[in-house]
């Protein structure tokens, strides 16, 4: 598990609420070689001010190789994810890099904890809607940090012997209320937690497969059409949109919600998503040849082979420097890109790039 470097976070204020948002639609460029995740997010996670969080279950210590420039921060997040084929998603001021089967689920099921506890009677609501900073120290156990939110808020936690030993990275985060500490933390185990006795104890469950939450509005104009107009977006496909009462009813995940928020309220509804089923490639940089063809291979997952003994008959060094500025363009592209200033070609067979003299 990752967070930003406990030194560096002290320094910085986190964005949130308004500020995060615009800050989330403003243009960024990355650069990245030979760097590992770890490294690469407690960098960007310090330069935009962005609090971030990376799953136990992600290897903190591989390599990523990525450059892009231009485009949104939003989409910047889930071009990283994407690269380390995993998901992103944001749960308040944090955003959290996980296996997509956690973060598909995440913003759900905390937003469903944080409406129970909203329910609860007013002399324990307080303790779980207030929002506070927090931190912890490297090599903290998960178990102890639960143990310690439950001492804190005055809570019981029961089932803490389903956290298995591990120890983490240190922690600096903005304030969050205790449902997205807690999931935060819980969530890296496929759990979440039930609430007994009024809220003053809880116990851990398993996370469910498929959260939903149900929402209602009231609309202006015929619910029905409004709901007519809903159930033709693409990006609401998997909710239920129905009419009872004279209001909109609407059973899907917290992503569908803010979908239907944004509607309602005037604006394009939209959400970035970058997949690896086409991939493609943003790359700015000037390098040898050689070197930037072997790092192309391990980022590209292909197989490159150089015809070295061609490449040296025609007079050409590999150590020659080229400049790449390329963005969105496919492998091939990619290829000729860094390739034709050098006087070089590639003949494709299948996975395989073979590099001639042209």
């Amino acid at each position: 598990m990752l967070s930003a470097d406990r030194a560096a976070a002290a320094e910085v204020v986190w964005l949130t609420d308004g500020a995060l948002q615009q800050a989330l639609a403003q243009n960024v460029g990355i650069t990245w070689s030979n760097i590992t995740v770890r490294q690469a997010l407690a960098s960007l996670s310090k330069t935009q001010k962005l609090a971030v969080m990376l799953d136990r279950r992600v290897d903190p210590d591989q390599k990523i190789e990525l450059a892009f420039d231009n485009v949104p921060l939003q989409e910047a997040l889930e071009r990283i994810a994407s690269r380390l084929q995993i998901g992103v998603t944001g749960l308040g001021p944090v955003a959290y890099f996980g296996p997509k089967s956690i973060t598909d689920r995440l913003r759900t099921v905390a937003a469903l904890r944080s409406d129970e506890a909203g329910r609860l009677p007013t002399a324990t609501r307080l303790r779980w809607t207030q929002a506070k900073p927090w931190k912890w120290d490297k090599l903290s156990a998960p178990r102890d940090l639960l143990a310690d939110l439950g001492r804190e808020s005055g809570v019981k936690i029961e089932g803490l012997d389903q956290i298995p030993a591990d120890l983490w990275a240190a922690a600096d985060l903005p304030p969050l209320t205790l449902p997205e500490r807690l999931t935060l933390v819980l969530a890296q185990f496929d759990l979440t937690y039930e609430l007994v006795a009024d809220g003053n104890s809880l116990r851990l469950v398993p996370m469910p497969e498929k959260p939903v939450i149900d929402r209602s509005y009231a609309v202006s104009g015929a619910p029905q059409d409004v709901a007519a107009q809903l159930r033709q977006i693409k990006l609401l496909a998997a909710a239920q949109i129905d009419v009872a009462g004279g209001k909109l009813i609407v059973r899907g995940r917290q992503e569908d919600q803010d979908v239907v928020n944004d509607v309602l309220a005037g604006h394009t509804a939209h959400r970035t998503s970058v997949t690896e089923g086409r991939k493609v490639y943003t790359l700015r940089v000037e390098l040898p040849v050689g070197k930037l063809l072997d790092a192309l291979e391990k980022q590209m997952g292909v197989e490159i082979q150089l015809d070295r003994a061609a490449i040296s008959a025609e007079g050409i060094s590999l150590e020659t420097k080229v400049q790449v500025n390329v963005k969105e363009v496919s492998a091939e592209e990619l290829l000729q890109a860094v390739l034709d200033p050098a006087g070089l070609k590639y003949v494709q067979h299948d996975n395989t790039f073979e590099i001639k003299p042209k």
